[in-house]
Parts: C-alpha cells; structure tokens; sequence
C-alpha cells in the first residue's frame, strides 16, 4: 500500500508554512483525495523573491 504526505506546505526561508490556499491532491488511479497541496499568495511570493534577491546580493558566488 501506498502512503502519501497529508499536507503539502510551502517551505518559504526555511519555514514550512501554510499558503493562502489549498488543493486537494488526488491519486490518479483512484482519483481519490490522498492529500493537500498549499498555494501562496502573491504576498508570499513577493516576499520570498525579496529574501532571496537580498540573499543573493549579500554572499555572491565566485565564478571560480
């Protein structure tokens, strides 16, 4: 039998958090729900690519 995660969150800067909505994943030989996957909002986004950017600019890679 096979076992799937019941929820799906969002790993936003190393958090699992919950999105501002969510799917039910279905299995797709039973099309049963087997769990739920979390969308984020436009907020989240905007917010993750922030962190990231500032991220990126604070330790840049050598091309080396």
């Amino acid at each position: 039998m096979l076992t799937f995660p019941n929820d799906a969150k969002l790993l936003i800067c190393g958090q699992l958090t919950d999105g501002a909505d969510h799917v039910p994943i279905l299995y797709k030989f039973s099309t049963k729900p087997c769990g739920v996957v979390h969308i984020p909002s436009r907020a989240q986004v905007r917010e993750t690519v922030v962190r990231m950017h500032r991220a990126h600019l604070a330790d840049r890679l050598s091309p080396y």
